[in-house]
This record gives C-alpha cells, sequence and structure tokens, in this order.
C-alpha cells in the first residue's frame, strides 16, 4: 500500500513539474491600427533522438483588437532532432486606441513517443502609432515553412531556417537566438522543445506606397 502512495505522489509531482515548466514566459511585439498580413513566425525544434513530435495542432485565444487569424502552415509532424516553422498571420482593427494591449495565446500539442504534450506560448500585443516592419531576430530573409532539409552542422535546424533566423548553418553550436525556450520531461529524461518567436512582419510599408501611388496620381 506505501508503494502504491509513493506511485502517485511521484505522478502528480511530474504533472505538476511538467505544468509549470512549460509555462512560458511572454514576448512583446508592437502593431499598427488597421495593420493587414501581420505574421508571427514560431520554430519548434524536436531534439529528441527517437521520437517524432507529431499530430501537431494548435489553438489561439486572441485579443480584441485582431480581427482575424489564421494558421499559415502547421508541421503534422516533427521528426527526431529536426524543425520547422509555423506562422500565424493576423489583422488588426481601425478603431484601436493607442497603446491598447493583449496577449495572444498559442495553445500547442502534439504526441512524443506516446505522451501528450502540450504547452502555451504568449505573445504581447501592443498598438503604437508606427511600429517596425520586422520586429525580433532576424537574419537573412522570412523563415520558409517548407524546402531544402540540408543541415550542414546537424543540429536539427535546416540551413535555410538558421540563415533566416541569423545563426551559422555551419556551427553546430549556433542556434537561432530563442527568446522563448520550453522544457518539457520527456520518457526517456528530460527533453526540450525550442520555440523561437523571432519575426513579427506587417504589410504597413507596401500598404503606404500604395496609398501615396494613390495619391500622387
Amino acid at each position: 500500500m506505501n508503494h502504491i502512495t509513493v506511485k502517485k505522489k511521484l505522478t502528480l509531482s511530474i504533472t505538476l513539474w511538467l505544468s509549470l515548466i512549460a509555462t512560458i514566459p511572454a514576448q512583446a511585439y508592437e502593431i499598427e491600427a488597421n495593420s493587414t498580413d501581420n505574421s508571427i513566425y514560431v520554430l519548434l525544434n524536436n531534439p529528441e533522438e527517437n521520437s517524432a513530435f507529431s499530430s501537431i495542432s494548435l489553438t489561439t485565444q486572441l485579443p480584441s483588437f485582431i480581427s482575424s487569424a489564421s494558421a499559415y502552415f502547421i508541421p503534422s509532424a516533427i521528426n527526431s532532432n529536426r524543425s520547422d516553422v509555423l506562422s500565424l498571420n493576423f489583422d488588426v482593427y481601425n478603431n484601436v486606441s493607442l497603446g491598447n494591449s493583449g496577449d495572444m495565446t498559442i495553445n500547442i500539442s502534439g504526441i512524443v513517443a506516446g505522451q501528450l504534450v502540450s504547452f502555451p506560448v504568449t505573445i504581447t500585443l501592443t498598438v503604437v502609432s508606427n511600429s517596425d516592419s520586422a520586429q525580433g531576430e532576424i537574419g537573412a530573409g522570412i523563415p520558409p515553412t517548407n524546402g531544402d532539409t540540408t543541415d550542414s552542422d546537424g543540429d536539427g535546424i535546416s540551413d535555410v531556417l538558421e540563415i533566416a533566423f541569423g545563426s551559422d548553418a555551419n556551427n553546430i553550436e549556433s542556434y537561432p537566438g530563442g527568446p522563448i525556450i520550453a522544457t518539457v520531461p520527456m520518457l526517456n529524461g528530460i527533453a526540450f522543445l525550442l520555440l523561437a518567436c523571432l519575426i513579427a512582419r506587417a504589410q504597413r510599408l507596401a500598404n503606404r506606397a500604395t496609398r501615396s501611388a494613390g495619391e500622387k496620381s
């Protein structure tokens, strides 16, 4: 009987530890009112040697000033020691007060070695009069959501993603900046999923150029 009690306590402790560790700190970005095609890119890295991160799904909780949001790409699975990117696109209402702030929460779920892994990523958005067209860490371009999987340094992150996120594709110790890191205990010990919310990109510059051209004509 005592042995069973110990096992129950251990199970409760592991569950509590998972819930505490998987609470991801917020990453903040600035957005403009009446902006469209804003995108936030999230890099998911699966460093597990023998287990794919599969059956991936996500749900979002949006602040009131977001008029619409959609996932541009969700990989169905991330193989062992591989990475992939998902992109969230969203629009902001027109009549939004400056300084208005709210959290966008992305709840990501999947299966690793038969075990459900679920954790939130919180992104704080603040409405400003003028925001940068790209925020966060950015390298040589927008991260691709598919394409060449060449991984020169064997760190599980493809060359094209390392270049896009500004890390060295030929240095195994060089990773994308990763302002957000989630540590999740797996069945075979402690592994982790690296989430890097690196870019919030709006098409406001293109929109302004179009408006200016229309005014001149």
